[in-house]
Order: C-alpha cells, then sequence, then structure tokens
C-alpha cells in the first residue's frame, strides 16, 4: 500500500503539470493562469462536502440524547462515508469545470475534446480531497489514459479532437467489425487460397494430379454474435475485387418451393447484371447485336460479361438443361434464349446437381472468383443440402438430356474445355451451433466436409464482445475517450453477455428512454442509476418486442403481415395482399417505409427482408393465436384470388400453401367444408410439382396436409381428390430417404380398399411390388404376375426360354457397363 500511495503521489501531481502546460499551450499563453482559477476554490470542494457531511451528524443526533441515535440503529459514522464516497452517478461530458477552466477554455474556441482532456488531466490537486476520494471518475488514472487519449485524437481527428464529425450527434455503429480480427484474417486468408493464380507448371502439374482442394468456410455463433454481418463485409470487400458474391438465406418459418433458396441466389445475380450501368440497356439477348466488337473493355461494363456467360451456357448446357434451370430461375432467361421445356423431360436429383454445377463452371473463372454464402443453415431442408454438397464435392455427370446426339457430344466436349483450376468458389456456411446438434442433418455434412481430403474446412466460432471490445466500439460510436465509457461498457457488457445484436438493440432502446441522450454542446451523457437498475432481459426479441410496441398500431399491423412470409418476401406477392381485409386493410407500402426508416426491415430490388430474423420472430410472436390464424387466412384467401385473377396462382401455390398449413386443418381452424376442400386440392397441386423437382421429402408434407383436409367421407365425395394425394403420398413416402413406412403401408392399404378398380391403383400396386421386393421377393414376382394379368397381359411362366433370357440379360448387362451406366443411371 505504501508503495502504491507513493506511486499515487508522483503520478498524478505528473499530470497536473501536463495539464497546466497542456493549458497554457491551448490557450497560447493567454487567459487567467491555471493557479488563480485554484486560488478561488482551493479548499471549497473538500471543506463544502465535509461541512455538508457535520450537518448530517448535526441532523441526526439532536442534543445529548445518544441512545435514541442507538435505538435507531443508525450508524453515522457509516452514513457520513458513503455521502464523502458517493459520486455523482450521472456521467457526462459536461461534468464539473474545474473552476471555470472548461469555460474559459471553450470561450477561447478551444475545441470541446481539448478542453475535456485539460479538465481531466488536472482534476484537482487538492492532497485532502485525494486523500478522502482518490481521483473523480472522469479524470485520468493513468499515464498510459493520457497516451490513448492523444492516440485517439491523432487517429480520428475529426471526432476526438475537433468534435467535427458531421453525425457526431447520432448514435452510429458504422461498418466495422469490432473485435473480430482474426476471423476476418481466416476469412480472407481462404479467399486468397482460392483467387491465387500460379504460372508455374511444376506446381499446376502436382495440383492436376492430386486435384484442387475446394474451400468451405463454416461460420457458427448464436443468434446475434454477427455471422452474416462478418460474411457480408468479407463479400463487400471480394466484390471490389472482382469476386461474384451469391447469397441466399433460409427461414424458420416459410416452407417456399424446392430448391427455391439456393436458387434464389443464382437469379438474384442475373436479374442485377441485367442493367449494363455503362451503356444503359438491358442485357437480354436481342441486346448483343447491338454491340460493337471494339466496345469498351471498361470493367463496369456488364454487357460483354453477360454476353460471355450466355455462350458458355448455350455451349455446356442442353437447350433441355437450359429450360430445367430456368424454372427455378426466372433471370437466366435475360442472358440466354431459353426453349419452351418438354412435358416428357422427367427431372432427377442427379441433373439439378450437374445443371446447378455447371452453371457455377460457367459463372467462374480464374479471374472471376465466386463467393457463395448460405444463412441460417440449421434451417436448411434436406434437398438443398443434397445440392449443397454435391456442389461443394463437385460430383456431377454427363447428361444426355438434348434431343440430338450431335447436341450431347459438343456439350460434353465443351464441358471437358472446363479444368478444376477455372472453377474458383468458396462456400461459406453460416448455422447457430446452439440449434444443430449432433443428430441434425447438416452436424453429419459438416463431419463428411471435415474428413474429405479434398476439402480445405475452416470452422470460426463468432462469441460475444470483451470488456474491450465493447468499450473500443462504444467509445468510437459516441465519440468520447475510452476511459469515459468504461463504467458504460460494464453495465451494458452485465446486461447483455456481449451479443453484437442484443449489445446495439440494448443502447438504442437506452437513447429511446432517455437514458443514454445527446448535448449538441458537450456529447453524451447517462442515467447510470437508471441504467444500473434495467432488467437483464432473456434476448434480444425482448428488446424487439419493445421496440415494436411504441410503433402506431398501423404500422404494427403491417409488419405482422410481413412476418408470416418469413425474413424476407417478394415485394411482387405483397402486391397481391394490399387489400387482404378489404377496407380495412392497413397501408403495407407506409408501413415498409416507417420500418425502414426505424430500421427494421431493409429493402433490396425486390425484396423486402427483416433487418434480422430474431425481429421477424419478435413481430410474429406479437400476434395473438387466434389473431394469427385470422390474418393466415385472410392473406391467403387475397392470395388465391387476386393471382388466380391475373392467371399467377401456380407462380405462388407454395406460398399459399404454406399459409393454409399454418392455418391447419382442425375443424376448430378450418370448419368450412369448401375451404377444406380448396385447401386439400391446393396441397395435391404442390405435392404434383414437388414431385417433379424431384423433392419426395417436401411432396409427402404436402400430400399428408392435404389428406388431413379431406372430409371423413372422401372415398364418396371427394375420391378422384382423395386418389391423387394417396397416390403422392405413397410414391413420395417410398421414394424419400426420410419416408415413413407406416405412413406408407397404411396409405397403400387404404388405396387398395377404395379404388373402385385396377386402373386407379395401378400406380400404388407398382410402388407396392417394390417394397415387397426388398423383403419378399417371391411374393414380389408374384404380384406383379398378378398385375400383369388384372391388365389382360397374363404371363405364363412355362413358356419362358431360361437360357435364352438369361443370354439377353446379359447382352443388356454388358451393354449398360461403364460410362453408358453412369449415364444411364443418371438420366434415370
Amino acid at each position: 500500500e505504501d508503495a502504491e500511495d507513493n506511486n499515487r503521489r508522483k503520478k498524478y501531481p505528473a499530470m497536473d503539470a501536463l495539464g497546466r502546460m497542456a493549458y497554457e499551450m491551448f490557450m497560447l499563453g493567454g487567459g487567467p493562469s491555471v493557479f488563480k482559477f485554484r486560488s478561488k476554490s482551493r479548499g471549497s470542494g473538500t471543506m463544502n462536502i465535509l461541512s455538508n457531511a457535520l450537518s448530517i451528524h448535526d441532523r441526526e443526533t439532536p442534543g445529548d440524547d445518544h441512545a435514541a441515535n442507538k435505538a435507531d440503529d443508525i450508524d453515522e459514522e457509516d452514513e457520513i462515508i458513503n455521502m464523502l464516497r458517493k459520486n455523482p452517478r450521472t456521467t457526462t461530458s459536461e461534468e464539473n469545470d474545474n473552476s471555470g477552466i472548461m469555460s474559459t477554455m471553450l470561450d477561447a474556441n478551444v475545441p470541446f475534446p481539448l478542453c475535456r482532456f485539460v479538465s481531466d488531466l488536472l482534476d484537482d490537486d487538492d492532497d485532502d480531497h485525494e486523500m478522502l476520494f482518490g481521483r473523480s471518475e472522469r479524470s485520468f488514472y493513468s499515464l498510459s489514459d493520457v497516451l490513448s487519449d492523444l492516440k485517439q485524437m491523432v487517429d480520428n481527428p475529426d471526432a476526438f479532437l475537433h468534435a467535427s464529425s458531421p453525425d457526431r450527434w447520432k448514435l452510429v455503429f458504422g461498418e466495422k467489425l469490432y473485435g473480430r480480427e482474426e476471423a476476418t484474417k481466416e476469412f480472407m486468408d481462404a479467399a486468397e487460397r482460392v483467387a491465387t493464380i500460379r504460372d508455374d507448371p511444376i506446381f499446376n502439374g502436382l495440383s492436376g494430379l492430386v486435384g484442387k482442394r475446394k474451400e468451405v468456410i463454416m461460420v457458427s455463433g448464436h443468434s446475434g454474435a454477427g455471422k452474416s454481418r462478418l460474411v457480408r463485409l468479407g463479400g463487400k470487400l471480394l466484390e471490389e475485387r472482382g469476386w461474384i458474391f451469391l447469397r441466399c438465406k433460409f427461414d424458420r418459418v416459410v416452407h417456399p418451393e424446392p430448391l427455391s433458396i439456393l436458387a434464389y441466389a443464382f437469379d438474384e445475380y442475373f436479374l442485377s447484371s441485367a442493367s449494363c450501368p455503362v451503356h444503359g440497356m438491358k442485357n437480354t439477348r436481342d441486346t448483343y447485336d447491338h454491340l460493337s466488337p471494339h466496345s469498351s473493355s471498361d470493367s463496369e461494363c456488364t454487357c460483354s460479361r453477360s454476353q460471355v456467360i450466355g455462350e458458355r451456357l448455350e455451349g455446356m448446357m442442353s437447350p433441355e438443361g437450359l429450360g430445367i434451370l430456368a424454372k427455378h430461375i426466372p433471370s437466366l432467361r435475360l442472358v440466354v434464349n431459353v426453349p419452351a421445356l418438354s412435358d416428357t423431360i422427367e427431372v432427377n436429383e442427379a441433373i439439378m446437381h450437374t445443371l446447378f454445377g455447371t452453371l457455377l463452371q460457367v459463372l467462374s473463372s480464374k479471374r472471376t472468383p465466386i463467393l457463395f454464402f448460405i444463412d441460417d443453415l440449421q434451417w436448411v431442408d434436406p434437398l438443398s443440402l443434397a445440392l449443397l454438397m454435391a456442389l461443394v464435392k463437385g460430383a456431377q455427370y454427363f447428361l444426355p438430356l438434348s434431343s440430338t446426339v450431335e447436341a450431347d457430344n459438343n456439350c460434353k466436349q465443351n464441358r471437358k474445355q472446363v479444368s478444376e483450376e477455372d472453377i474458383n468458389v468458396m462456400y461459406v456456411g453460416s448455422y447457430r451451433d446452439n440449434e444443430v446438434d449432433d443428430d441434425h442433418l447438416l452436424a453429419k455434412v459438416l463431419r463428411k466436409f471435415q474428413s474429405d481430403s479434398s476439402i480445405n474446412m475452416t470452422n470460426i466460432s463468432l462469441s460475444g464482445f470483451t470488456i474491450e471490445t465493447l468499450n473500443t466500439m462504444l467509445s468510437e460510436s459516441l465519440r468520447m475517450p475510452v476511459r469515459r465509457v468504461r463504467s458504460l461498457s460494464e453495465m451494458i457488457i452485465q446486461k447483455t453477455d456481449g451479443r453484437p445484436l442484443h449489445v446495439i438493440e440494448f443502447i438504442q432502446a437506452l437513447t429511446m428512454d432517455n437514458l443514454l441522450m445527446h448535448s449538441f454542446a458537450r456529447g453524451w451523457k447517462w442515467d447510470a442509476d437508471s441504467i444500473d437498475i434495467c432488467q437483464i432481459t432473456d434476448s434480444v426479441a425482448e428488446l424487439f418486442a419493445f421496440k415494436l410496441r411504441r410503433l402506431p398500431q398501423d404500422i404494427l399491423v403491417g409488419l405482422q403481415i410481413l412476418s408470416c412470409f418469413g425474413s424476407q418476401i417478394d415485394q411482387h406477392i405483397l402486391s397481391f395482399v394490399m387489400d387482404y381485409d378489404g377496407e380495412d386493410s392497413v397501408d403495407i407500402t407506409a408501413a415498409i417505409h416507417v420500418a425502414v426508416i426505424e430500421g427494421l426491415v431493409e429493402r433490396a430490388a425486390h425484396l423486402v427482408s427483416f433487418a434480422h430474423d430474431m425481429i421477424q420472430k419478435a413481430t410474429i410472436d406479437s400476434i395473438g393465436d387466434d389473431a394469427l390464424v385470422s390474418l393466415l387466412r385472410k392473406l391467403a384467401a387475397a392470395l388465391i384470388k387476386n393471382a388466380s385473377a391475373v392467371n399467377e396462382l401456380d407462380s405462388v401455390l407454395f406460398v399459399v400453401v404454406d399459409l393454409i398449413n399454418r392455418i391447419g386443418s382442425s375443424h376448430d381452424a378450418t370448419s368450412s367444408p369448401k375451404e377444406r376442400a380448396l385447401f386439400a386440392e391446393l396441397n395435391s397441386r404442390a405435392g404434383s410439382k414437388a414431385i417433379t423437382v424431384p423433392d419426395f421429402a417436401g411432396a409427402a408434407k404436402y400430400a399428408e396436409n392435404g389428406i388431413a383436409f379431406l372430409s371423413d367421407s372422401r372415398w364418396e365425395t371427394q375420391y378422384d381428390l382423395s386418389i391423387r394425394l394417396y397416390e403422392t403420398a405413397v410414391l413420395s413416402h417410398f421414394s424419400s430417404l426420410e419416408g415413413n413406412r407406416d405412413h406408407l403401408m397404411k396409405r397403400i392399404n387404404a388405396v387398395f380398399e377404395h379404388a373402385k378398380d385396377f386402373s386407379d391403383q395401378f400406380g400404388i400396386h407398382c410402388v407396392w411390388i417394390k417394397v415387397l421386393s426388398m423383403t419378399d421377393l417371391s411374393r414380389a414376382i408374384e404380384e406383379s404376375l398378378n398385375a400383369l394379368e388384372r391388365l389382360g397381359e397374363p404371363l405364363n411362366l412355362e413358356s419362358i426360354d431360361f437360357n435364352n433370357a438369361r443370354g439377353e440379360l446379359m447382352k443388356r448387362k454388358e451393354q449398360f457397363s461403364g460410362e453408358r451406366k453412369k449415364k444411364f443411371s443418371s438420366s434415370n
């Protein structure tokens, strides 16, 4: 203690001397002397406090009745000491003025930060005051703090020296990633490995032998840890270097059209490339003829780039393949001529994987790498996850989709010319690690990636801010020295656990409650006592809920409508529900406008998105259960009516069915027989459409939901619809990896029991034979013969020449070996 006291007695006078020097320097030798200010106030501070303390003593001990004091159990000495040690709890940039020094300097036009710097250096040199209290909370405690203040002034003079930052009175966090330096470095290092072009022939030869490793980054952390923000800002940097940034996001609420989430990443890219910023024209195929062969090679011109992509697509894909892709990526038609797709083309999973993989090949090159960001993978569906896995591993086949052998051969030859070194893609996924356990589908895929020698896996785990990081962020956001915001940082990290989104929303809540305020003259101040007793919220959703309750009712209802469609919604879909409640409909467009201003939602191209999915969750949670069912029904009805009126129901089918199935099939939720029949029919259409993708898991859900909407007398009153739904359910459960065997057998038996003739159960019978063949081959053969007989094509086994049949089978086996086997299996 003696050493510490000795150090303090050396350090504080040094700071005081530095303060006096700084005062004289900034005042250019003018103005009153520091000693003049202090002579006026010498002793006033400490003596006044001691006088107040003694007045408490006199007030609490009238006369000599000390016994009464003891009876009241009041510790007079402790109360006086507590009063002496009690600092003013409102912390501000405008505290006591050191007897007028700050005012004098401000009157001399010295910038406020310098006035504060000098005042805090001088503090109070009354030794008795320091002995009782130490230095005040606002003053310097160490020379390292002095150096920190000076460094901030040098590094950012507008904010910390001149106080001239144009947004100094606003609470601005900017785009800087605080405390994420190591994560950013890992991200950019992986990008550098993807983009590095090596001209060393020896290295390239070795690389060709072992194959190029694919770069995969997985960013994990709790909700609000800043995962998406890290990747978005990294993607912005890479875009400036010529990268293509593809991005998409899965949703906790909405179950969209199969593969539409991943397809959206490509659709957004082609849509944004549709208008050339240089030539001001649409990049459709019709405009390419107008381009001069000597057009400017300006890197900002997208015309030539789009033309090259169109030509590569036509060279590497058959017209049929382009037609399949265009069904999922409508904006693809802006860069390539897409013919009408034949209904006879059957699509399977291998075909979809190859088509999307070829599209990545077309977009990527040595000079134009791709960053493919898939957000919120904890909500990924099995079909999308299988496609993502295939893209990462690069497993592709040549598919004979074209109607001519010559076209197939041309596509195959062109694709062979694209080497693996030309495909430069970095895959980045993000997920909430607290929502992905070891049995989650994503966890199983990540384990496969981790053990795959052809994949270079980088795991980035994000946690909350440390106290040092939060202190730096607050300092730069409030334009106050680091030492000045330490107490505020400690309170905020206690309330929020340091999670970035939670921190930001908590600070904004403080400003809304006027617990953190700004003075145009002197900067920021806060009510430390009130902040200290603020309730600790369990999650950031509670803060968003408080924020939503402050909105006008019609604005809140407008946001609630948006939340029913998930975290993002196409404005084209919104146009169909503007009159969702007739004359009582709120102005959704006005609600979006206000929400954008409040920072709750964002607009990007044709999409309206919640700024964070936690805002969407808080919004939809603000609707009562009964009110939610009513609102979903109104939105579904408006979508069906208005989309049907312009013959676009098919384009919004999956959105409609998602709303319908969230209403529920219970008779309490949906009692009208006509409405139930309509909902069953729409689920049937969605299931049939999902099978064509193919998405068997999704088709099974639609079929089962449709069956739930059927009446109890379905086989008498809804026979055709029942047959379609049951057939879809049987095919989907059998084909899906997640298929439910109990449901499968239940649906098969129901059709066998209620089908009017064999033609209605033929498709089910074929699945039944396949099911039998897995466990009882002889029974399966028996059922197959029975089916042929019922179709009028009986087969007499005694008339078969088995040796001849065996010979023919061996010939077919030989014909479909090797490459032919691969082509045959991939096309079926």
